[in-house]
């Protein structure tokens, strides 16, 4: 049973608050509808850390050790990484960096990076193993996202019957849409 009601999203309340909403320090939140349900998605790794908090159980530690793994996966610093970097190399040209752009803990580990190419960047994430191994990745990919319900107050949180997902809580008034979560509140300003 979900941890809080939904109220249910009117079409035009989740209409209303469509749009891009900037962080100042430089990650953003898209809102979407589908489906007459709010989508939010997060860009950039202050976004990500704001939208999808780690789980209680995942310490801060650990993600960082993953991030550090990914790098060094995409750098070319293992065999498999060497491997991984060909195939990306193939099928989209030379890589020319590569920037972190998150990381999630909700079921798997997953950390999002922004690939360089000469021609173009490529938004992917990676699963990798203690030993650095792939587990799983996704290139290109979307944004990571959450669907939307109204829980009463003029606010907002992730649909998400299981209670598995990250626990938010997201306000949207006067161009803004705060997020709050374990580690405070995080607030953008419409982009539009």
């Amino acid at each position: 049973m979900p941890k809080v009601p939904a109220d249910g999203t009117d079409p035009a309340d989740a209409a209303a608050i469509v749009g891009r909403y900037e962080l100042d320090t430089g990650g953003s939140f898209d809102v979407t509808v589908t489906d007459d349900r709010p989508v939010i998605s997060a860009s950039g790794a202050d976004a990500v850390a704001a939208l999808f908090p780690p789980r209680a159980d995942v310490p801060a530690a650990g993600l960082r050790a993953h991030e550090r793994r990914v790098l060094a996966l995409l750098g070319g610093q293992t065999d498999e990484g060497h491997r991984e970097r060909a195939g990306i190399e193939a099928g989209f040209g030379p890589i020319t960096g590569v920037t972190l752009g998150g990381t999630t803990s909700a079921g798997e580990t997953r950390t999002y990076v922004t690939v360089t190419t000469r021609k173009r960047s490529i938004l992917a994430w990676y699963s990798l193993n203690e030993q650095g191994g792939v587990q799983a990745a996704e290139i290109p990919t979307r944004p990571p996202a959450l669907p939307l319900v109204a829980s009463g107050g003029g606010s907002h949180r992730p649909d998400d019957p299981a209670g598995v997902g990250p626990e938010v809580t997201l306000r949207f008034g006067e161009g803004r849409v705060t997020v709050s979560g374990p580690a405070g509140e995080t607030s953008a300003r419409s982009a539009g």
